[in-house]
């Protein structure tokens, strides 16, 4: 049976790859927008002017984990990275009184990293992981 390499996933479940695929892409251009235009991000989530440390450090945390994404055989250490980002940014959106849209915008996110590490781990438990 042949492998996929970019999730360690094999290729039973080949929608798997382009989910993380795709997932990579947004973190990473999300998080090369928020390093390049936190006022944007302080803007539209009403945070407090001087967040722009704490945006610009997610922003680059965002564009790390979607580069690894792309780039990884196994996909599960950078989803349960991403997870601990989203824990960051609820602490960070918390520290500086973001509005309630920002944090139903970082549930959504972390659902469907935790929904896609469930998956990846569920593919392990089966036997269906490669490269691990």
């Amino acid at each position: 049976m042949e492998q996929s390499v970019s999730s360690g996933v094999i290729a039973s479940d080949p929608g798997f790859d382009d989910l993380i695929r795709l997932r990579g892409l947004v973190g990473l251009g999300l998080g090369l927008f928020e390093i390049a235009t936190p006022a944007t991000i302080i803007a539209a989530d009403a945070l407090d002017q001087d967040a722009e440390p704490l945006v610009r450090v997610a922003g680059a945390h965002k564009a790390i984990i979607g580069a690894g994404l792309l780039a990884a055989d196994d996909a599960r250490p950078w989803l349960a990275a991403a997870l601990a980002g989203s824990a960051y940014d609820g602490l960070a959106l918390i520290a500086k009184h973001a509005k309630p849209a920002a944090y139903v915008r970082l549930a959504a996110v972390a659902a469907i990293d935790l929904a896609l590490l469930a998956r990846a781990r569920r593919a392990d438990a089966a036997g269906n992981v490669a490269g691990l």
